[in-house]
């Protein structure tokens, strides 16, 4: 296997992750030159001795999707036209953890020792199913906002993914979906709930921030037993 052999693929692998986040934030669908103007934006240096970047995203999606005759890879980009992807909408494949590591072994296997970009497209999607579960169970409501709109809305584990184990990244009870400025707040401990759901404040400095700036609907969230061991180890964690 020559260099070219390698490098070439493994740079098809992080497009194809770049293209995914680039779906996911339009909401999982959209026109190709708005995938190649935000993959540009995530990442521009992954282009740097690259005449034609435009040519190389298309390329990559076409390779990610069984709609393409250039098809080689994951199945991961669906064509909105089907078979006339020329017309240049795309959306996200719904795809379960296991579908993903299936077709991946044969061709990812090849490249696992030269890097570990080949995981990350199975964990984005991994990542992107547990946001979809979390999006079912809320109905794509902010159950503290009311905000509906998929762009503002985020898959928030309440357990963080690097703290979690297998089951526990994908458990729907590890997560609430949660407006951006509340994710952030959440994340970062600013914020938790008390097992009844109430919302808890770190200092009255956030406390006052919340009720003076952001529009608050509910101050309180459904949970169930489940979600009470997970609040339980939030609140620890950040020393409420």
């Amino acid at each position: 296997m020559n260099f070219d052999s390698v490098t070439k693929p493994l740079k098809h692998q992080q497009i194809a992750q770049l293209v995914v986040s680039a779906l996911e934030f339009y909401g999982g669908e959209a026109h190709l030159d708005e995938i190649i103007k935000k993959v540009l934006q995530l990442n521009c240096q992954i282009f740097e001795h690259s005449k034609t970047p435009e040519a190389e995203i298309r390329d990559a999606i076409q390779k990610y999707s069984s709609d393409s005759k250039k098809y080689r890879y994951t199945d991961l980009f669906q064509s909105v036209y089907g078979v006339n992807a020329g017309k240049g909408v795309w959306r996200l494949r719904d795809y379960s953890k296991d579908d993903i590591n299936v077709s991946l072994k044969e061709y990812g296997d090849s490249f696992n020792k030269a890097t570990s970009v080949v995981q990350a497209v199975p964990v984005r999607l991994v990542q992107r199913d547990f946001r979809a579960k979390l999006i079912k169970k809320y109905k794509s409501t902010c159950p503290l906002t009311g905000i509906t709109i998929p762009l503002f809305l985020v898959a928030s584990h309440i357990k963080p993914w690097s703290k979690s184990n297998d089951f526990e990244r994908q458990d729907v009870d590890n997560g609430i979906l949660l407006s951006v400025h509340f994710d952030k707040l959440f994340d970062c401990g600013e914020i938790s709930f008390n097992n009844e759901g109430k919302i808890l404040y770190k200092s009255e400095i956030i406390e006052s921030l919340v009720n003076d700036n952001f529009r608050l609907l509910n101050n309180q969230i459904q949970v169930n037993e489940r979600m009470r061991d997970y609040l339980s180890w939030h609140r620890d964690y950040f020393n409420y």
